[in-house]
């Protein structure tokens, strides 16, 4: 048998520790609670664990790993559990949440769904009506995995309003949503287990 040089009593003393450590790990990834020290894995979870949680901000960690990679959302209990990202800025589609992550979320999830609104100035964003092609300039999105999204194609985005047909020199909107559906599952950031 190794010695260590502790005493027996130290050495059950430090396994005890370590015992209670590991039971208060597993019971936190038991039961989150949704703080940046103890994240739940989306929003669901927080739901599933008998407390009364209302819709609001919380913290995540779809892989559980390490907490320097926890980011916060919105949880939307009212709509079943749904984790929403929000955009660092209004400008770009940027999450700043790393791509493991984001694997994570799309594994965990089941449904999905997005809202984009587009400005544009001086010319069509997805229909034209003077082109025999009408969407010939229609804008084309990228979804996180690479699949893309065109007018016409297997993922068409339905487009709720185009008030970028009209040429004037103003800023206008094309607003563009993708229902919660299974086929855009892997495609989107908002989700929904």
């Amino acid at each position: 048998m190794h010695d260590s040089g502790l005493p027996i009593l130290e050495q059950n003393m430090e396994i005890i520790k370590a015992l209670h450590y590991l039971n208060t790990l597993i019971q936190s990834i038991k039961n989150p609670i949704g703080t940046k020290e103890n994240p739940a894995r989306i929003c669901r979870d927080l739901m599933n664990c008998d407390q009364k949680v209302s819709d609001g901000i919380f913290w995540v960690d779809p892989n559980l790993g390490c907490s320097s990679d926890t980011f916060e959302v919105y949880c939307n209990f009212t709509s079943g559990g749904q984790t929403c990202l929000k955009p660092v800025s209004s400008s770009k589609l940027d999450f700043g949440v790393d791509r493991t992550q984001i694997n994570f979320l799309h594994l965990l999830s089941s449904e999905a769904a997005q809202a984009l609104t587009v400005h544009c100035l001086d010319g069509p964003a997805w229909d034209d009506p003077v082109e025999n092609l009408p969407h010939r300039h229609a804008l084309r999105f990228r979804a996180f995995n690479g699949r893309l999204f065109e007018p016409g194609g297997l993922l068409a985005p339905t487009v709720l309003h185009d008030g970028c047909q009209v040429f004037r020199r103003c800023i206008k909107e094309l607003k563009v949503v993708q229902e919660n559906t299974t086929k855009y599952k892997n495609n989107m950031i908002m989700l929904n287990k």
